[in-house]
């Protein structure tokens, strides 16, 4: 199978025979053709991981400079900037058939979630007089966000952005005061991530077993 045009007949052969499906043999193409470029596959990871810890990083560092001469709604549009870029530069790299881009996408998504949950926390204070309000609201944009994100692309890290975030929507939502209210939300969550993980719902399951039980600790 080294020779690609013999694998296209071989492929479509057993695919006509019905020994594979069309998805399947699409997927045989896309692992023989990185097999084939190792350069590319082997590079398309690690600068999926430096553009997006740049972009994070630049934010930063602008924002330790001249963060105090910026207006607030400058500071909004900076950091919804940072997460567009983020979130459009993510789906990007999800759509390529590249099993290391994928993960590289997957990376700049979970960042995403911790700029809109950013975002919102800066409108919110600037909008709102109510802090438990803000943080309310900021709970809730992440949650939302993770899991909007989750739905489109379940992967190991949109999951674990989703168990954050889902820990934290818990914490400042259920209306439990003082830290056995807190750590009794963070249990019902913990037993509910256990059920949708048992029915299938979480993927991939091996985190959802391992988010669960620490959940419930």
């Amino acid at each position: 199978m080294g020779n690609v045009a013999d694998l296209d007949r071989q492929l479509d052969r057993w695919t006509a025979a019905g020994l594979l499906t069309d998805e399947q043999a699409a997927r045989i193409r896309v692992h023989e053709a990185d097999v084939q470029r190792p350069g590319v596959a082997r590079w398309v990871e690690p600068v999926g991981y430096l553009g997006a810890t740049l972009v994070a990083l630049s934010f930063g560092l602008f924002g330790a400079q001249l963060w105090d001469e910026l207006s607030i709604w400058s500071r909004v549009a900076l950091a919804a900037t940072v997460t567009v870029v983020l979130l459009v530069a993510g789906g990007a790299l999800l759509a390529a058939p590249a099993p290391p881009a994928k993960r590289a996408g997957s990376f700049a998504w979970a960042l995403a979630v911790a700029g809109v949950a950013y975002t919102s926390q800066l409108t919110g204070y600037e909008v709102i007089d109510d802090d438990d309000i803000v943080l309310r609201l900021t709970a809730t944009t992440s949650v939302v966000t993770a899991l909007i994100l989750y739905l489109l692309a379940k992967l190991a890290l949109q999951h674990l952005a989703l168990a954050v975030a889902a820990v934290v929507f818990a914490l400042f939502m259920v209306p439990t005061e003082g830290p056995v209210g807190g750590a009794v939300a963070v249990y019902a969550l913990g037993v509910l991530w256990g059920l949708l993980t048992w029915a299938g719902r979480l993927r991939p399951a091996e985190l959802g077993w391992i988010v669960a039980p620490c959940l419930l600790i």
